[in-house]
């Protein structure tokens, strides 16, 4: 059966004529009627599908955005704990390295001692909360004294360990008695068994005074300068192989002895004085700081040793260090010497 009829007008209804024939259009209109319902139920049914299958669709998504946020809040969860202990991680780090920091500058001596004969002023900065930079003193009787700048290679936690190692040898090594270069040939050999696995050395210059006589020996540090009293500057010529390597009591250290005016002051450093650097990479150097000891002032080595700090300060002009800076400046009284 066609579905598609004609709507049928009221004037074609009125010219049928008899009552049969009215009857048979009253009876096209019906299935003319019936057929389109049957097409706009089908219609509807066919809607009825879309809209349950686009709300099938649209509670599919919910349910998966609903899902999505929970493992999202798990996660924010999971995030903020592990913030919370990175944290907690991070200040109990800075807590210890701060309690290291506080017994490494405890094993070096204060910063001036007390002593008859010799004014002595140090000072020893750390790039970082602990480094690998040292000085130490002491008086070896009868007039006479010993001083040393070291430097470990290496900064952080392993340079630390190494200089309170060092620092132990070396206070252990004066007890025998021995001239300077014995003294850095006893160091490199104790030190090798330390030094061995972790690649790292100390390098350290040691001097000893006895009344105006100066006794040099170093195992590759920054040699001394002496500011003299008329106002030149000398950088002693001494070197030698680093301690802990294993080769410089193998080929010996050498000592140099130089003779020292009342007025003259002796200044140690280790080299992170000379490779101070600007945030441009300029080195402060060897000819600057030789520069700066000249213009620094005479026959005073507490003011020395302040001259210079405040020249490699205004050289990095706040750049972030790189490494470990230590100074020891020193001068024989002048009562003493006569």
């Amino acid at each position: 059966m066609d579905e598609h009829f004609e709507a049928i007008d009221a004037q074609t209804f009125l010219n049928a004529g008899s009552l049969d024939a009215r009857r048979s259009l009253q009876g096209a209109e019906l299935q003319h009627i019936f057929w389109r319902y049957k097409s706009l139920e089908k219609e509807l049914e066919r809607q009825k599908a879309f809209w349950k299958s686009t709300n099938d669709t649209l509670a599919q998504a919910f349910v998966q955005v609903r899902e999505q946020e929970r493992e999202l809040k798990e996660k924010n969860e999971l995030l903020s704990q592990s913030y919370r202990q990175l944290h907690a991680l991070t200040e109990r780090l800075q807590t210890e390295l701060a309690l290291a920091r506080q017994i490494q500058q405890s094993l070096l001596p204060p910063r001036q001692p007390a002593w008859a004969g010799l004014s002595v002023y140090c000072v020893c900065i750390p790039a970082r909360e602990v480094g690998g930079d040292f000085y130490d003193y002491h008086p070896l009787g009868e007039g006479r004294f010993a001083l040393t700048v070291g430097d470990v290679s290496d900064k952080g936690m392993s340079a630390a360990l190494l200089m309170a190692i060092s620092l132990a040898h070396f206070d252990s090594a004066l007890t025998f008695t021995l001239p300077p270069h014995e003294v850095l040939a006893h160091l490199d050999r104790s030190l090798v068994r330390y030094t061995r696995a972790t690649g790292q050395n100390c390098a350290l210059c040691y001097v000893e005074i006895d009344e105006l006589k100066l006794h040099i020996a170093n195992a590759g540090g920054v040699p001394p300068f002496i500011r003299r009293a008329n106002g030149s500057v000398e950088r002693l010529d001494v070197g030698g192989l680093p301690l802990g390597v294993g080769l410089g009591s193998e080929a010996g250290y050498e000592e140099t002895t130089v003779t020292l005016a009342p007025d003259d002051v002796v200044i140690l450093t280790s080299d992170g004085v000379v490779e101070a650097k600007t945030a441009g990479g300029d080195l402060f150097g060897f000819e600057r700081l030789e520069r700066a000891i000249a213009a620094g002032p005479p026959a005073n080595p507490n003011a020395m040793l302040e001259h210079l700090l405040s020249e490699v300060s205004s050289f990095v002009a706040g750049a972030e260090p790189h490494d470990d800076l230590t100074i020891v400046a020193f001068q024989v009284q002048a009562a003493t010497a006569g």
